[in-house]
């Protein structure tokens, strides 16, 4: 979400500071929602409430399709559709409950019950799925290097500060403190690259775990997909499979399991999580520091740099209530 950020800025001519980290390894996933059943969002938000934010989802979506058709690398960019999958009977009837409720607000999709997900995949232990017609996926790291480049052409510079250790921001800016250096702005916008311990800030994160493995020859899973209680999302193709997940060991072992993958490379991970299911967006409460932080983040990514970009030229915040950072 950084480089759609720094891009964005550099576009409406400023010259941003974007802070290089080492790299976390995404799941591609260009969501048209976030990982939350349909229903159970108009019941927190009102129905128009909830079609506002999958409305701003899908504008990102569209601005990100926008940018790819612009560059050299399509990025593995494939609008085949995304899979939200119900670990129990109640989420599974939420999805059910959502399926009418979106088609009838222009977002299309398909509910399968369990037989109808195992019968065309080879996955166990899900109670229900519901298939997003216009989700897309390609390949984050390559979106990252694509947005780094763009921006830094449009006028940002980069700095290398190696592995972060804190973001302070106080009275004369912000400052991002790191093994190799530290580096000051007036300005600062912290994006999911960058999980660090924030000075005056909470943003919860849960130990987790990053895996890439080999799937057994001749199994097909669906893909990308992740979990509506918000602990698993993987991105698969015929042999391999790419998983973030802030579940426990014992749940892990179990999905993978079911998902017929061999042992592969583990490594934990801190987990940006957000008990919504929503990203936290915009200026916090002395509009010294910005968040651009969130489960998922090339789903929104596009949308939130706009709105980032338009609160600095104008003083004024653009962002949903839904998506704002200073919500409760």
């Amino acid at each position: 979400m950084a480089g759609a950020v720094a891009l964005e800025l550099a576009r409406a001519g400023r010259r941003p500071l974007l802070v290089a980290v080492p790299p976390v390894s995404e799941i591609g996933h260009a969501a048209t929602g976030p990982a939350l059943a349909y229903s159970e969002a108009a019941r927190r938000f009102g129905r128009e409430g909830a079609r506002e934010v999958w409305e701003r989802f899908r504008e990102s979506h569209e601005r990100l399709r926008a940018f790819l058709a612009g560059i050299p690398d399509d990025c593995g960019y494939r609008q085949r559709g995304a899979f939200l999958l119900a670990s129990d009977r109640t989420e599974a009837e939420a999805l059910a409950d959502s399926e009418d409720m979106l088609r009838e607000d222009a977002f299309p999709g398909e509910f399968l019950d369990h037989y109808m997900l195992e019968t065309r995949f080879q996955v166990s232990g899900f109670a229900g799925a519901y298939w997003a017609h216009d989700d897309a996926e390609l390949d984050a790291d390559r979106l990252a290097t694509a947005l780094r480049g763009a921006a830094v052409e449009r006028g940002a510079a980069l700095a290398d500060v190696g592995a972060l250790r804190a973001v302070e921001a106080g009275p004369g800016g912000v400052d991002a403190d790191g093994e190799k250096g530290r580096v000051r702005a007036k300005l600062g916008v912290i994006g999911q690259d960058a999980i660090v311990p924030l000075a005056g800030l909470a943003l919860a994160t849960r130990p987790g775990e990053q895996l890439e493995a080999r799937i057994t020859p001749g199994v097909r899973l669906p893909s990308p997909s992740r979990t509506a209680e918000g602990r698993f999302g993987w991105q698969a193709s015929e042999a391999a499979l790419r998983l973030r997940t802030s579940a426990d060991p014992a749940e892990l072992d179990e999905l993978l399991g079911g998902l017929h993958v061999r042992a592969g490379a583990r490594r934990p991970e801190g987990v940006l999580v957000s008990e919504d299911r929503l990203p936290r967006l915009g200026p916090t409460a002395d509009s010294t520091l910005l968040l651009a932080c969130g489960p998922e983040p090339v789903g929104l990514a596009f949308a939130a740099a706009r709105w980032i970009a338009e609160w600095l030229r104008t003083g004024r915040d653009p962002t949903p209530s839904a998506f704002r950072a200073s919500r409760p």
